[in-house]
């Protein structure tokens, strides 16, 4: 394990034990994440949004039950900070912690972040967050692999001049990885025009945190809102170079509502991308096939963008939830491409790769044929050449003659013998399911 998934282990080990005493799971995640922001106030040279008496040095230094009483009085107060990502992430700020000694049981925690570089505390909390995910199972948006948010950020190649947009942000990752995209690979000063929409306030709250221990703090407006992106006015939102988004549910058995969820986020996207602006988006396989009102979707999304490629990914990505998804790579037509005649390439994953899982987690190298396939252009106007193997074309025409049935187009599962051998792993995984149920902890290195 390495020092930054044993630390995140370290930070996850109390909440079990808060969990048996009635405090949930992202309670205990959200109480941890402000005490944590409180800490390390003084690296981030924010000590002025609190009283001296308020400072951390300070307040820890109190017998335990004059901690407790200032700790309501700390978080009323950074609630109402001129500090606008501050006052998001504290915004409603109420502790479900009822006895001074829990407070001092998460102090106690937070000390193993007492050797760890600010630069570093970024990383760890974003695998605590990845922890979360998947215990937490009152969440119904699957967090996305790191490997492929890495991926689809790498292919889009955005930029600090453009306005960047992840209308359903969950926990900031692809708002984050492009951040670092840009400071890493850009000479510039200015910070990149990074802009998120989140329903959840929870999830809000978690995602600016994951902002400001990256360095995205932003003192005026705050990089996540706590919105819905489908029940905005349209004429006030603001037009996207590029947006990168991944609209996976947990799908229950009749139940429309999750894929209902992705079509309206879908025709958000390619309604909000400004000519030229192109898009990265993760959907449910199902969004690719069913007629009625996803067949709508489709018909838009083509007659006013140009859909260029498609990423059938591997099964088992999104575990434990098994949600067969894909990629759709697309851009706002600016008139120089006709759609009727309208190229479609599609890369699979899926029949030339094994299932993720428990003990098999997709990491950069399963992606990293593609990312050379895809080619430098961002647009994906590189030359390809196919591949019997993953790459395939087919024409907009191809779609027309099947009702739009992109999931019809893409590439077939392998022969008898690979299903069961899927079936095999399927029942392997389950039996590990069934195991990690008695486990008391979870091994943090897993989640990423």
């Amino acid at each position: 394990m390495t020092k930054i998934a044993d630390i995140a282990h370290q930070l996850w080990f109390p909440a079990k034990s808060f969990h048996d005493q009635g405090i949930s799971y992202a309670s205990y995640l959200t109480e941890l994440s402000w005490l944590w922001l409180i800490k390390a106030m003084p690296a981030l040279k924010l000590n002025q949004q609190l009283p001296k008496s308020f400072h951390w040095q300070q307040w820890t230094k109190q017998a335990t039950w004059e901690q407790f009483d200032i700790y309501g009085n700390v978080l009323t107060h950074l609630a109402q900070s001129s500090h606008i990502s501050i006052a998001n992430i504290y915004y409603q700020a109420e502790t479900q912690l009822s006895h001074p000694k829990q407070l001092q049981q998460l102090l106690n925690t937070l000390e193993a972040l007492n050797e760890v570089p600010l630069k570093e505390q970024g990383e760890v909390y974003e695998r605590l967050l990845h922890i979360y995910a998947r215990v937490d199972k009152t969440q119904l948006y699957l967090l996305p692999p790191a490997a492929l948010v890495d991926a689809l950020m790498l292919v889009s190649q955005p930029q600090a001049t453009e306005t960047i947009q992840d209308p359903l942000a969950g926990m900031g990752y692809f708002l984050v990885a492009c951040d670092q995209y840009i400071k890493i690979t850009q000479e510039t000063t200015k910070p990149a025009q990074l802009q998120g929409m989140e329903q959840n306030l929870v999830k809000q709250r978690l995602a600016m945190m994951n902002c400001m221990l990256h360095g995205m703090a932003d003192k005026q407006q705050a990089i996540i809102q706590w919105a819905d992106s489908v029940l905005i006015d349209k004429h006030t939102c603001q037009a996207a170079d590029v947006i990168l988004s991944s609209l996976v549910f947990v799908n229950h058995a009749d139940d429309d509502t999750a894929l209902n969820n992705a079509l309206a986020l879908l025709k958000h996207i390619y309604q909000t991308l400004q000519l030229g602006g192109r898009a990265a988006v993760i959907v449910p396989d199902e969004l690719l096939h069913q007629r009625g009102p996803a067949q709508q979707v489709r018909q838009e999304l083509m007659d006013n963008c140009i859909l260029h490629t498609v990423v059938r990914l591997p099964n088992g990505i999104f575990y434990p939830y098994s949600v067969p998804t894909q990629v759709l790579f697309f851009y706002r037509d600016a008139g120089n491409v006709h759609n009727d005649t309208q190229q479609i390439w599609c890369y699979d994953l899926r029949s030339q790769m094994q299932s993720f899982g428990y003990q098999r987690r997709l990491k950069r190298q399963h992606l990293m044929d593609f990312i050379k396939a895809y080619g430098e252009d961002s647009l994906g106007q590189s030359e390809r050449q196919a591949q019997a193997e993953h790459w395939q074309c087919f024409d907009r025409q191809d779609l027309e003659n099947d009702d739009l049935d992109v999931y019809a187009q893409v590439l077939p599962e392998n022969d008898l013998e690979s299903n069961e051998l899927e079936a095999l792993w399927q029942a392997l995984e389950q039996t590990v399911q069934e195991l990690e149920q008695v486990k008391a902890l979870l091994d943090a290195d897993e989640y990423m």
